[in-house]
This record gives structure tokens, C-alpha cells and sequence, in this order.
């Protein structure tokens, strides 16, 4: 594996190469050389040199969505999706169905039950309000996409087209002309050897959810991130778990249309385009490293937690790579900014007498505006809910304002709006 060292040299070389052979490419650098510009053909490579903002942003509380103004069962109750209007309404996915909140954490009312029936859902793992106003929501357990208005009104029910669907910010995006992606985990065979890239990340619906087409990931990103032999972690829910020491691949969409991807062995991100142009956005930062206790531990709280389902499973990969993954997650704001969480070092616990890392749930946000520079890095509050892997705990972004869960001293749960301060 090339150190970060070798991987700059190597970039600075190219850079040189370029200029060297007189191959016309533009290369412009902005007035404070806190970014380069180059045209390849039809990507555009954006260097990120430093930022705009050189402090780290803080959140300020706006509103609380979701606290106690009433009888206890209007209390959330695990919070599995949620998502804002285009008029700052909230709608809330929990264990009783879905609820609508006003901008000002007011209770409006609900709008699905939990059941099978038509507009009943059983567990949302996405939901999002499209163009047209319509709520989408991924309804895994009973393996459709319910199709409401915002009264609750049912409009349509989609099948899920392939295997496990994907969840969180992801599992569902409004694509403009009435179109929607849907995020996929396509199913794998536990005890066979384990998918490789390319393969299908994403499917695209019309606005009566027929399929369109399968958007594919390239291939040159299994170059970055390797596949381990152990099927167990090929793809899939196992996968998400491995991403905090491991460089596996990420994607997601936009509202504009976008397929965002990037192997984080690196720190690159491509933004590709409807039309199939190309941003690129790199960001110059030195790498994290883990300590041999730290990939031991990690391994030996694998075998423990698959242990105690499978007795005498042991890890048969390697240890985990000294440089981790260079960011754990990627969300596309309402805006066209990009949120990227990069993580952080986690804490060494011992559960049961084994030695493991626990997850953060709370970090700093890498903040880029939709021409690819970087704005400078946005703390998130104590409390916060989030995690590396995808899932309910993903924050929804619009210019300066955020919404994320957050539990108070009491361990309640509650959606917060909050503006941010740079």
C-alpha cells in the first residue's frame, strides 16, 4: 500500500507531467491558493489546499421537534427515519408510524400507522419529499415504497425492485423530472466468495416507480478498496460495521441528479453529473493511523459478538490496515453542499472482558459548497445521534440549517433544528 507520502509524490509528479508535456489542460488557482482548478477532458479536479473558514463552525439550537408537550406516547419512541419539507415541516418515522411536525416542533398530525395494510408501513428504513410534494417512503418490512401525499393519502404502492434495500439519508432520492434513486444492497451468497466492484449501487424509478435503469460503480475503485476473502463482510449490513478501520467503498445521490462516489483510501470524491461530466474534489490532509491495539481490538470484538451467535467463528482476514479510511460518510445537502464525516478516534472499552472500540456518534463534518471547495469543518453538538454506518442517525443538511437527533440528559430523543454559526 503506498504510504501518504508516496501517494503525494506521486500527485505532485502528475501535476508536473501535465505541465511539462504542454497538453493544453486549464489549471487555474484561486486568488488565496486555498484551491486549484484543472479540466481533464470532462472532469474537473478541485485540490483543496486550505478553507475558507480556518475555525471550526459550531451548531446553535433553533427548535426542538418532538419534546414532551403532552400525554408520554407523543414522545418520540425509536426514531427509524425522518426528513424535512420543502415549508421546514418535519416528518418523523418511528415504532408507531409516521408523524408531522411544524418548523417550531409543534405536532400537526400522523399520517400512517404501523401495519400492513395500504398506507400502513411496518419499518422505514428512508423516506424523502420529492418535487411534486409526494413522501416517499422505504417501507422495508413490508418491502415496498408507500407513496403518500402529505396528508397522508395514499397515492401508490412500488415494490422494491432487488434484494435488501438500502437506509438512511440514501435509501431514497427525488431525481429531477419526477424520477427517484434508490440505494441497494443487492443479496449474496454467505458461502460464496464475495462481490466485487463493478456492481449495482443504485436503481432508477420514473414517477410511477417502473425501473429505468441500474446505475453501476466502476471497477477501478476495487483498486483502493480490496474486497476481504471472509464473504461474511462482502456487502451489505456486515460491511457498514467494518467501514471505522477499513477503506470500503461509498456512494449516494442528489437532488440535482448526481451519482457520489469515492473509495476512502484516499480523500477523493467524484460528483458525477446527469450528463456525465465529472467534479473530483480532493482534499490535502495528513492520514490517520491505528495503533497495532487499536486493529487488534477490533478484531478480537469481532470474534466475540459473531462468536456468541456462531460458536468458534474466528476472523480469518488480516488486520486491519495502520492508515484508516479517510472519511466514513458522504451527504449531499438540500443546496448542493457536500457533508463529509471523516471521524474521529474512538474510545477502547472492555464489554464481557473483551477489549473493543466503540463507535463515535459525534464528530466534525468536512463542509464543501457544490463547486467542490471547502468551506472548513462543522462540529456537530453533544448528544448528537450518528454513527459511521448508514442509518436513522444521518443528519438532513439545507445551506446553514440542520436537523439530527439528539438525546437529552434524560436519554429522550428528539429531532433538533439547528442553524449554523461560521
Amino acid at each position: 500500500m503506498l504510504t501518504h507520502y508516496s501517494q503525494r509524490a506521486l500527485f505532485v509528479a502528475f501535476g508536473l507531467l501535465l505541465v511539462l508535456t504542454g497538453c493544453g489542460e486549464e489549471r487555474t488557482v484561486g486568488e488565496s491558493d486555498f484551491f486549484s482548478t484543472q479540466r481533464i477532458g470532462d472532469t474537473t479536479i478541485v485540490t483543496n489546499l486550505r478553507w475558507d473558514h480556518p475555525d471550526t463552525a459550531l451548531m446553535v439550537e433553533v427548535a426542538r421537534i418532538g419534546k414532551f408537550n403532552g400525554p408520554e406516547e407523543y414522545l418520540l419512541s425509536s426514531t427509524s427515519a425522518f426528513t424535512v419539507g420543502w415549508r421546514g415541516e418535519v416528518y418523523v418515522a418511528d415504532d408507531d408510524g409516521i408523524r408531522v411536525f411544524s418548523p417550531d416542533g409543534l405536532e400537526v398530525r400522523r399520517i400512517a400507522r404501523s401495519g400492513e395494510g395500504p398506507g400502513e408501513i411496518d419499518y422505514v428504513v428512508g423516506l424523502e419529499v420529492d418535487e411534486s410534494g409526494r413522501l416517499l417512503v422505504v417501507d422495508y418490512g413490508n418491502r415496498r415504497v408507500a407513496v403518500l401525499d402529505t396528508s397522508g393519502a395514499v397515492l401508490d404502492h412500488w415494490r422494491l425492485p432487488y434484494g435488501r434495500p438500502g437506509y438512511g439519508r440514501s435509501a431514497v432520492v427525488p431525481s429531477p423530472g419526477g424520477q427517484t434513486l434508490l440505494s441497494l444492497n443487492p443479496p449474496f451468497d454467505p458461502h460464496g466468495g464475495p462481490q466485487t466492484f463493478p456492481r449495482p449501487i443504485l436503481v432508477r424509478l420514473d414517477s410511477l416507480g417502473r425501473v429505468l435503469d441500474t446505475v453501476m460503480a466502476p471497477a477501478r475503485l476495487t483498486d483502493g478498496c480490496p474486497t476481504l476473502d471472509d464473504p461474511y463482510f462482502s456487502t451489505g449490513f456486515y460491511q457498514d460495521h467494518r467501514e471505522p478501520m477499513f477503506p470500503k467503498v461509498k456512494w449516494t445521490a442528489s437532488r440535482s441528479g448526481e451519482v457520489i462516489y469515492g473509495c476512502p483510501a484516499s480523500y477523493q470524491i467524484d460528483r458525477v453529473q446527469p450528463g456525465g461530466s465529472v467534479l473530483r474534489i480532493i482534499r490535502e490532509r495528513d492520514p490517520m493511523l491505528a495503533s497495532r491495539e487499536e486493529r487488534q481490538a477490533f478484531v478480537e470484538g469481532w470474534e466475540w459478538s459473531r462468536g456468541v451467535r456462531v460458536p468458534g467463528w474466528s476472523w480469518k482476514g488480516p488486520l486491519p490496515p495502520e492508515q484508516k479510511p479517510y472519511y466514513h460518510r458522504i451527504i449531499p445537502g438540500r443546496q448542493g453542499r457536500l457533508w463529509v464525516w471523516p471521524g474521529f478516534p474512538r474510545q477502547l472499552e472492555t464489554s464481557y472482558g473483551t477489549q473493543a472500540w466503540k463507535d463515535p456518534k459525534t464528530g466534525t463534518f468536512d463542509v464543501f459548497d457544490a463547486s467542490g471547495h471547502f468551506l472548513g469543518p462543522v462540529l456537530l453538538p453533544d448528544g448528537a445521534e450518528f454513527a459511521p454506518f448508514p442509518g436513522r442517525e444521518a443528519p438532513f443538511f439545507s445551506g446553514d440549517t440542520v436537523w439530527l437527533i439528539r438525546r437529552d440528559s434524560l436519554d429522550v430523543e428528539y429531532v433538533d433544528r439547528m442553524v449554523i454559526k461560521w
